[in-house]
């Protein structure tokens, strides 16, 4: 490794330690593998040690550039918002689990990396921040794919998205030390070897920058309603439906706009999509799970068939984020309470999508 990679990890520890230093202890503290047990896939103390592992063979991979680097160290962020004591697999004893810890640890990867730009201008684009951030959100489900072409559908046809999720399975199982004979690994190892195969034969290609254009149903989902709103106005101006959630029969709020069927979504809705979605129609709501838009989009190809229907994901920093505006070494955040679970859309899980993708809108910025 050079002296500017190792400039660079200097730098990005320093970071970690001066902006989340309860982050950084509770990474230190949250163990992997449960005492008294040993487990087939991870030997390593820690998360912050397996975090480590990993940053370090993204450093070490010359063909890896910031953004690569970068999310290998943001990866297992929610870990210890998410470590829960199960049975083992295989055999007595327990173990530890991290159920969700990529969707929840989206946000987290967000706002760190967001900061990490106010102090180091240039480092990232908004771009990469969100491909990054869509890797946090889906590297799990990601590695438990079967082959190639599903790969490539899970990443909506983006092949930078797809290569940065192969660079962190790499880095992922290289930070693990892991038993090389288990099925896990071999399974990975093929993941690996033939989607990098199937890339080698498409050019390069991000997210539709036109996904938004045109007739159809354009969903605009995220977490942050400012965000939503001003990606909205910049693409669709006087055609958008803002969606609020469903009332709940039993009087519980719901952050999510979930509905089930058809006659559950307002009539005004029904008619101004029929009316507009050849032109082209927005409908924004938080739909930051799979369900609730799989369910919608159902609806929608109820109501209008034949019409396309894409979904853009707008991630934004939070509007009180964990991390300080201005990075100072006597900072104490650590991650949010709640911690948002953000599911990144996926037309291999969503089938009625015809296209997909990921954004940073920074409202404060624009």
């Amino acid at each position: 490794m050079n002296t500017e990679r190792l400039l660079l990890r200097r730098k990005l520890i320093d970071f970690l330690y001066a902006t989340c230093p309860d982050l950084t202890e509770a990474l230190k503290s949250t163990r992997h593998v449960y005492p008294g047990t040993q487990g087939p896939y991870h030997r390593e103390d820690s998360v912050w040690s397996h975090t480590l592992l990993v940053l370090q063979s993204a450093l070490e991979q010359e063909d890896y550039d910031t953004e690569h680097i970068l999310c290998a160290l943001v990866h297992d962020f929610a870990k210890p918002c998410t470590a829960v004591v199960r049975p083992a697999k295989q055999g007595p004893g327990k173990r530890y689990s991290f159920h969700e810890h990529g969707p929840k640890g989206t946000q987290a990867a967000v706002d760190f990396l967001t900061a990490l730009r106010h102090s180091w201008p240039g480092l990232v684009s908004d771009e990469e921040i969100a491909r990054i951030a869509a890797c946090v959100s889906s590297h799990i489900a990601f590695y438990d794919l079967d082959n190639a072409r599903d790969a490539l559908r899970f990443c909506n046809g983006d092949t930078m998205y797809c290569a940065s999720l192969l660079r962190l399975l790499y880095c992922d199982n290289q930070g693990s030390i892991l038993d090389p004979e288990t099925p896990t690994f071999h399974k990975n190892q093929r993941l690996l070897d033939t989607t990098w195969s199937l890339l080698a034969t498409l050019p390069e290609q991000t997210q539709e920058a036109e996904l938004t254009a045109g007739p159809g149903i354009h969903l605009v989902c995220g977490p942050n309603a400012r965000a939503r709103k001003l990606f909205c106005e910049q693409a669709a101006k006087d055609r958008t439906i803002l969606l609020s959630p469903p009332a709940d029969p039993a009087g519980h709020s719901r952050d999510e706009c979930f509905f089930s069927t058809r006659e559950g979504f307002p009539g005004r809705h029904q008619k101004l999509i029929r009316k507009k979605a050849g032109e082209g129609l927005f409908i924004t709501g938080c739909l930051c799970s799979r369900h609730p838009r799989r369910s919608l989009a159902n609806i929608l190809h109820e109501m209008v068939p034949g019409q396309p229907i894409t979904c853009t994901f707008v991630l934004s920093p939070s509007e009180k984020p964990w991390i300080p505006e201005v990075p100072e070494p006597s900072a104490r955040d650590g991650l949010p309470h709640p911690v948002p679970r953000l599911t990144m859309p996926c037309m291999l899980h969503e089938p009625r999508l015809s296209g997909a993708r990921i954004v940073l809108v920074c409202p404060d910025k624009s």
